[in-house]
């Protein structure tokens, strides 16, 4: 990285071991950066860390956060693929635990035990013993005799349940995709599922293993789903038009939901409690990462669908004026961003369709 030009006479030191840059205590600056060929301006202050560490993964699919080993979990798509744990204090990749074939979808049980794994190359779930750092259960989620087999389209792993799973499943090839939410115990299907066609294709739960909250990304309207989840599978209590209508993700946090496109809904009173402005709307809002422990919300927005080279914004808003606090550009991403997820106090990361893992760290987070 070499800095070109720099407001205010500003000293700045760019660190090319963790590529972070730094300004010193007369911020705001803004500098004039150069990679090769590719110039981008940036405006720090003294008080930031910008990143980014990057991490090369070929074509990783998901990224979670496990708050027992404080580490960074990646799945990497090939046959076999592979789990690969990160450090993300130092960037460092740790031994990569073989999983079956394109494993996408990550979910993990609440006392940090199981990593499951969606596997799009086999129409089944792997779970990872997290504690060994091993794979074990493996199991497929059913098939049509017309459609085929039935593939992740999200899951969940139930609150305080760690050997169960619910998963929203869908079939390759054909819209709609949905299949129906099905509740797994250690595998074994309970036998009520939610019906095919047009469900839940994102499912987030309350705090609750009873309460299950689903969202259709196929369709406008888009219906907001709640589902009971009892010993005999899952049941839809209700379906509500209109409260999202973004076709984006949810995420659930301190009792309310919150969508990429940035609206915000009570799933109790099924009200609109508002939303977070200037967001662009999709597909370029393609991440959400509410945090109420210190009452922010992070959204991560790409700035073009070139798909080569591109930056990426994050921008954090106050989780209760939903007043906008600031933006951080992240240059030189490639692919499509997504899994934007916290880490540790202070850190937030993603992955690009292009291979890449950005980890970012400042207190500012």
């Amino acid at each position: 990285v070499t800095v070109i030009a720099s407001s205010n006479g500003a000293m700045v030191t760019v660190d090319t071991t963790q590529t972070m840059w730094f300004a010193p205590g007369i911020g705001p600056v803004k500098l004039v950066l150069q990679i090769g060929n590719q110039t981008w301006t940036e405006e720090l202050t003294s008080f930031m860390k910008v990143p980014g560490k990057v991490i090369t993964l070929s074509a990783n699919s998901d990224l979670i956060f496990d708050s027992v080993t404080q580490k960074i979990y990646a799945s990497v798509r090939g046959n076999p693929g592979n789990i690969t744990p990160i450090d993300p204090t130092t960037g460092n990749a740790g031994s990569a635990i073989p999983v079956g074939i394109d494993p996408g979808k990550l979910a993990r049980s609440d006392n940090g035990k199981f990593l499951y794994v969606g596997l799009d190359g086999e129409a089944a779930v792997q779970r990872v013993d997290l504690t060994t750092q091993t794979a074990g259960l493996k199991f497929s989620l059913g098939n049509d005799p017309f459609f085929g087999p039935f593939y992740v389209d999200d899951m969940e792993v139930l609150p305080g349940n760690p050997q169960s799973i619910a998963v929203s499943r869908m079939k390759k090839g054909f819209s709609p995709r949905h299949e129906g939410v099905a509740i797994y115990d250690d595998g074994v299907q309970r036998p009520t599922v939610t019906p095919s066609h047009t469900g839940s294709n994102v499912i987030e739960f309350s705090t609750s293993a009873d309460t299950l909250y689903g969202y259709t990304t196929e369709s406008v309207p888009a219906g907001f789903r709640r589902m009971a989840v009892t010993q005999s599978g899952v049941t839809i209590l209700d379906v509500t038009n209109g409260l999202i209508n973004d076709l984006g993700d949810i995420e659930f946090e301190g009792g309310l939901i919150y969508s990429t496109g940035g609206t915000v809904i009570n799933p109790q009173t099924l009200t609109v409690l508002g939303a977070f402005p200037g967001l662009p709307g999709i597909p370029f809002s393609v991440s959400v990462r509410p945090d109420s422990s210190i009452g922010r919300v992070f959204f991560l927005v790409q700035s073009s669908l070139d798909r080569i080279d591109q930056t990426a914004t994050i921008r954090a808003f106050d989780l209760s004026t939903r007043q906008l606090l600031g933006t951080e550009n992240i240059p030189s991403v490639a692919g499509d961003p997504g899994s934007l997820i916290r880490w540790g106090s202070k850190g937030l990361a993603f992955r690009t369709s292009g291979g890449q893992v950005f980890l970012i760290e400042s207190t500012q987070l």
